[in-house]
């Protein structure tokens, strides 16, 4: 293919821009692709998955994050680890992406959801690290646990409990009979 220019022709500074990190937060994103990659001599496989921001200001920056799908290493061993923990972070990706049953990363291509960005130092430099991941507009809300408190009871329920009090209905003024 013809590039049309000469690399070498362009000043060094041009070349070498600025590297600034995706700011720490939640940001809208479709998925772009995975890549099979392989680390450790062939014996631990990973999922690459790129991801593109969608909308604001940094529309069209990419965000990748890798899974261990295939390790030889036994459970213990850190790369076992990498595999029980990616496990489960694929299938927070699948959920967050509404696709709850695949086998094949192909299920999520193009689908929106947020992801949350933190930096993470790795080899001496700040790197943008996919935290977590839910849909788009964030997890649908849970009715708070119903905590039933006892007459007489003086512990608080707990934080966002719906709360009942079990005690007998009584009639003080004995009206049982009203006519409606």
């Amino acid at each position: 293919m013809d590039l049309g220019f000469n690399p070498a022709s362009l000043p060094d500074e041009e070349l070498t821009g600025p590297r600034t990190l995706v700011p720490e937060g939640w940001h809208r994103v479709r998925v772009l692709g995975f890549e099979d990659k392989s680390i450790l001599d062939d014996r631990v496989r990973l999922a690459e998955g790129c991801f593109i921001i969608e909308g604001g200001e940094h529309d069209g920056r990419r965000v990748w994050d890798s899974f261990c799908v295939a390790s030889d290493r036994p459970a213990d061993h850190e790369p076992g680890k990498w595999l029980e923990v990616s496990r489960k972070r694929i299938k927070m990706l699948g959920r967050a992406c509404k696709v709850e049953s695949f086998t094949d990363t192909d299920a999520l291509l193009d689908k929106w959801l947020e992801i949350h960005v933190k930096h993470k130092e790795r080899g001496g430099e700040m790197r943008t690290n996919v935290a977590t991941y839910r849909p788009v507009g964030g997890w649908p809300d849970k009715p708070a646990a119903a905590f039933t408190r006892p007459v007489g009871a003086t512990a608080p329920p707990p934080a966002g409990a719906l709360v009942t009090i079990s005690a007998p209905l009584a009639n003080p003024h004995d009206d049982d009979l009203i006519p409606f």
